[in-house]
């Protein structure tokens, strides 16, 4: 009960602080402070969601929580200088996505042939959820697979590959409180209105890449002719 109760309370940390850094100008001490208390606490959340899931045998959330930890470590370090230390990490984190999604498509195969596979989220669920989440980790992974084939990585590049990365982990964990704990909300709060932090979460992850992706048309431009 206590573990419960301090996942939710570092998973409320995560959404306001998450919510913030979406909100404050990128780069702005406001947003790196944010970014920070972000990063831990979904670090934490991520740990204990693991732990929960672990005791429950619900693979399923098992598997988001990783994935969620995944993408909030390789987003925050893309956000970084780019060094020795930065390759290394990129390395190791496709080795970690593609071993997620082999351990998925694993749990997708038992889910489908051991008819005593029980999923505590979900009771009998079905393979194709676990197929569905591994694209997650193939998609990644595919990208970490470009990045450690490029001989380097612009700003722009890794800034982009910061916002997509932080920003899905956001989305994730809006999801995984509004709507995969929806039925611990009190009746008049339940409803189809919880869909909203999801919603903003993704609206406001693909303004900001959209907003980047301009940015650098427009720097890629040349300038207009004099008179």
């Amino acid at each position: 009960m206590i573990l419960m109760l301090f996942h939710i309370a570092v998973g409320s940390v995560a959404l306001l602080s998450g919510g913030a850094a979406m909100l404050l100008g990128k780069g702005s001490p406001g947003h790196r402070l944010a970014g920070k208390v972000f990063l831990g606490a979904m670090v934490l959340m991520c740990a204990t969601g693991i732990i929960l899931s672990i005791q429950g045998m619900q693979w399923f959330s098992l598997f988001v929580a990783i994935i969620t930890f995944y993408l909030v470590m390789t987003g925050w370090f893309a956000g970084s200088a780019q060094t020795a230390a930065n390759a290394l990490l990129l390395k190791l984190g496709l080795v970690f996505a593609m071993a997620t999604m082999l351990g998925l498509l694993w749990i997708g195969w038992l889910a489908s042939t051991d008819p005593d596979f029980i999923d505590g989220d979900f009771g009998d669920i079905a393979a194709a959820n676990y197929y569905v989440l591994a694209i997650f980790p193939l998609w990644s992974a595919v990208q970490d697979l470009r990045c450690i084939l490029r001989p380097a990585l612009t700003a722009h590049q890794r800034i982009r590959r910061h916002l997509w990365r932080m920003g899905l982990a956001l989305v994730i964990a809006s999801a995984a409180f509004f709507l995969g704990q929806s039925d611990e909300f009190p009746k008049w709060l339940r409803g189809a209105h919880l869909f909203l932090p999801t919603l903003l979460a993704l609206g406001a992850t693909l303004y900001w890449l959209v907003r980047w992706r301009d940015r650098r048309r427009a720097n890629a431009s040349p300038p207009p002719a004099s008179p």
